[in-house]
């Protein structure tokens, strides 16, 4: 689904148009809001300015103290330097992202950055540019550049200090390729990259001022996948859960039945089931594919022509044609209360209120950028 991404379970593909698009009908009492960030300008100079982004930090939170303790002070200079970074005058560092948890979550991401970036090196706008070009041409060829390249500001956690966040898109002439979303967090009085991710094509990723975010994307005609993720004031990426919608017999896999198909259409089930597939831990190419697959929760609809759901509880009797399909999947059955349920214990352990949840998009801006060497 996505260029160099080996994808076990159906494709895990999953994304930002910095608006919460999912493909899939159903999910939209899962997405996300969006995010919103300090106004910035671009002077003809090329030189960012930030406009009154300190002033205001003073102003409405004068006395306030985030939640590991660094004064409103301390986010002024987290400021300053990102303005400095986009300068092109102070460096970042790719050190905490190869080196964090956070890799595990974005295994083909890490994979990219461990590539083409040196953990310990130091990387200023020039530099970042550059490597990101290098990176395009050896994957999409030499016509491959980056472009339109944003910025702006989040707030991860809801702490009072800010993040500074980079999108830019990979194009080449004649064919739509990916955009790219960087985060840098100030870390120990150095810029460090905490979140990369690329989206695209047949993928969305939506991440909200707070850092509650949404990736989603097609798995097939008849198969979309969404994932629900939380990048916490620490600049940790918690993996909350994630949902795979699959219409038709011949969409839904049962690792232990090989028969499960054929017996779908000696049911006549054939296109009128729709059922649902939520997770509360990441697949890895070492986890078992079937015990995976049974950990998960479960359940499944009546579905018309349309892909309309159709009210009738007796597809979930014993005998019913329905159950007697579900059963030979070896996958149990849950209801919508108990899923919900699962979701709200599951966000409440990453400490995610509704505040968070119901953060607002991401204001970006755009910037010119240094010349590619």
């Amino acid at each position: 689904m996505f260029r160099k991404k080996s994808i076990a379970l159906l494709t895990l593909m999953l994304a930002f148009t910095l608006t919460a698009i999912g493909c899939s009908k159903n999910n939209s009492d899962n997405e996300s809001a969006n995010n919103q960030a300090e106004p910035v300008s671009v002077s003809n100079e090329n030189t960012i300015k930030i406009e009154n982004a300190v002033d205001k930090a003073e102003s409405s939170e004068e006395n306030a103290v985030s939640d590991d303790g660094r004064e409103i002070a301390e986010n002024n200079e987290d400021m300053h330097k990102y303005e400095a970074f986009l300068n092109n005058e102070e460096p970042l560092y790719f050190t905490w992202f190869i080196n964090s948890g956070n890799s595990e979550l974005l295994n083909w991401e890490y994979d990219t950055v461990s590539r083409y970036y040196k953990a310990d090196t130091a990387y200023t706008l020039s530099d970042f540019v550059s490597t990101c070009s290098e990176v395009m041409t050896e994957d999409w060829g030499e016509d491959t550049k980056p472009q339109d390249f944003a910025y702006g500001y989040m707030d991860c956690g809801a702490d009072g200090n800010k993040e500074l966040v980079i999108t830019l898109k990979e194009e080449c002439p004649g064919q739509f390729l990916y955009d790219d979303m960087w985060i840098v967090k100030n870390i120990d009085d150095k810029l460090q990259v905490i979140f990369y991710m690329q989206y695209g094509y047949r993928s969305s990723l939506s991440m909200n001022e707070y850092g509650y975010c949404y990736y989603g994307g097609s798995n097939g005609a008849a198969s979309h996948m969404d994932e629900y993720y939380y990048l916490d004031a620490d600049g940790k990426l918690n993996y909350v859960y994630g949902m795979e919608d699959n219409y038709g017999i011949w969409s839904i896999y049962a690792p232990d039945n090989d028969d499960l198909m054929q017996l779908g259409e000696e049911l006549h089930i054939d296109e009128s089931i729709e059922a649902l597939q939520y997770h509360f831990d990441k697949y890895r190419d070492t986890d078992d594919y079937s015990e995976y697959f049974k950990s998960s929760m479960w359940l499944y609809y009546k579905i018309d022509e349309n892909y309309e759901r159709i009210s009738d509880t007796s597809i979930y009797e014993e005998g019913s044609d329905f159950k007697t399909y579900w059963d030979a999947t070896g996958f149990p059955l849950n209801t919508e209360e108990e899923i919900d349920a699962a979701i709200k214990n599951r966000e409440s352990g990453f400490g995610i209120n509704e505040k968070i949840k119901s953060g607002k998009e991401i204001e970006l801006n755009n910037f010119e950028i240094p010349a590619i060497n």
